[in-house]
C-alpha cells in the first residue's frame, strides 16, 4: 500500500504523524486532517502550508481526497503543525446560484448557465 500526499506539487507524506479522512464518498463535503511534523533547524524538511493551497491525496496511485486547506494550527508547544481541509464539494455545497431568466429558449439558459460556471453544454 502506498501512500501519497501533495501539498501542491509537493510530497509531504514523510512529513506526516497523522492521516484522518472523514465522510464518505456519498457525503458532500468530507474532512481531511493531517499532522504535519516541523523542524525549525532542519531546512531540508520545513514544509510551509498556505490556506487554500490544493492538497491531494493517494492511496496506491487512485485519489482519495483532493481540497484545499481551511485551518492551519500549530501549537507553541510542539513541533506539528495540525491542517484541516475540506474537498471540493464544500465550495458547491456552500455556494448558491439564482438565476431570473425570462423569455429564453432552452439553448439560450443553458448558454447563459455555461458562462457563469465551469460547465460547457452542447445543444
Amino acid at each position: 500500500m502506498a501512500l501519497s500526499l501533495l501539498l501542491g506539487d509537493k510530497e509531504i507524506i514523510n512529513l506526516c504523524s497523522k492521516i484522518t479522512v472523514s465522510g464518505s464518498i456519498k457525503q458532500c463535503a468530507r474532512t481531511l486532517k493531517v499532522e504535519i511534523v516541523n523542524n525549525l533547524y532542519d531546512t531540508a524538511i520545513v514544509t510551509s502550508p498556505e490556506l487554500y493551497q490544493i492538497i491531494q491525496f493517494y492511496d496506491d496511485g487512485d485519489l482519495i481526497f483532493y481540497g484545499s486547506i481551511f485551518t492551519i494550527t500549530h501549537s507553541t508547544g510542539s513541533n506539528v503543525k495540525t491542517i484541516t481541509c475540506f474537498d471540493m464539494g464544500y465550495f458547491l455545497k456552500n455556494n448558491y446560484g439564482t438565476y431570473n431568466l425570462k423569455m429564453l429558449l432552452q439553448s439560450q439558459l443553458l448558454s447563459v448557465f455555461a458562462l457563469n460556471t465551469a460547465y460547457r453544454f452542447t445543444t
